[in-house]
């Protein structure tokens, strides 16, 4: 008897227990939500740890880039951005009988050994225009059965327009893809001809900025977060520096002998460069942190009569931390 006394008062405890846990479950279809930030204005710092990407350009192709840096909105006025960035899988196109160590053939190169290209950059953008709108969304209060459960929301987003400025340097490989350095006696007779290109470049443009800063919280415990900044910019690009690796090449005299020697040249002097570039490009920072994306397209300056369009995208994982 006392056994099933004590059998009876459990099953009766356990039937209390979840008739007690089915009373505070929360039914997703009337869970409503309670807004926790709403601040497109928010300021924030990301770190952009080394990411992938790929580079293209007509006298340079990389399989493999990298890419590290610091995104500051500092105010509501104010972004800043510093990037370097380094080509692991450099000089892949076009195309080059260039040996890398030593000048063997009738061709061009630079006088130093390859090394990675590469650039340091630093610009700011100043917002001149900003106004807040509201878009409405809809606001995840929970899942269930892997169902989304929503209710209809509205939030701020923040649009900014303004100047971007900044400066670029770097060096990168230069494959003339058929074009030839010219010296005073006229063009060089080689059939594959490259150099490095070191350059300054001064950027000057527009941006435009969307911001969401959202982030609310359901009755039934579920978090939603919608915290991200897409910047787009248009620049014209003006090298205000940009100069050639001297290059080894055959010496068309041979000093009499009928084996070719191999002479140093500076071929600046000779080769008119074109100073004016252009770019379009988009950069998306996750506020709280994860992953970001960049891409940007154009043509860069260089060689006149060259054509030099490039393209270059990458992912980089982000920590960002307020202001």
């Amino acid at each position: 008897m006392k056994l099933k006394t004590i059998l009876c008062a459990l099953a009766i405890g356990s039937t209390s227990i979840a008739l007690a846990q089915d009373s505070v479950k929360v039914d997703l279809n009337t869970a409503t939500f309670r807004v926790l930030n709403d601040d497109p204005k928010l300021p924030f710092v990301h770190w952009r740890l080394p990411g992938i990407g790929i580079s293209y350009g007509a006298h340079n192709t990389s399989y493999l880039t990298t890419q590290f840096g610091v995104d500051w909105q500092y105010n509501e006025k104010w972004f800043m951005s510093a990037t370097a960035s380094i080509n692991l899988l450099d000089r892949q196109s076009p195309n080059s009988v260039e040996s890398g160590d030593a000048v063997d053939g009738n061709f061009v190169q630079s006088i130093y050994k390859p090394s990675p290209s590469n650039y340091v950059r630093a610009e700011a953008i100043y917002f001149l225009k900003s106004k807040e709108k509201t878009s409405n969304s809809n606001v995840i209060v929970g899942y269930s059965n892997r169902k989304k459960f929503t209710k209809d929301g509205a939030h701020k987003v923040l649009w900014r327009s303004g100047l971007n400025f900044g400066l670029a340097k770097g060096t990168t490989w230069y494959h003339l893809q058929g074009d030839k350095f010219s010296l005073e006696e006229g063009e060089i007779d080689a059939e594959d001809q490259s150099s490095y290109l070191n350059y300054t470049h001064l950027r000057l443009g527009w941006a435009f900025n969307r911001s969401v800063n959202f982030q609310t919280e359901s009755s039934a415990n579920y978090n939603q977060e919608r915290m991200s900044g897409n910047y787009f910019y248009a620049n014209v690009l003006i090298a205000i520096q940009q100069r050639f690796d001297e290059v080894y090449a055959y010496d068309t005299t041979f000093n009499g002998s009928s084996i070719p020697a191999y002479a140093k040249y500076d071929v600046n002097e000779f080769n008119d460069m074109s100073p004016i570039g252009f770019e379009i490009g988009w950069k998306y920072i996750p506020v709280n942190g994860g992953f970001s994306f960049h891409a940007a397209a154009g043509t860069l300056p260089g060689l006149k009569g060259s054509s030099n369009p490039y393209f270059e995208t990458g992912v980089a994982f982000s920590i960002v931390s307020g202001s």
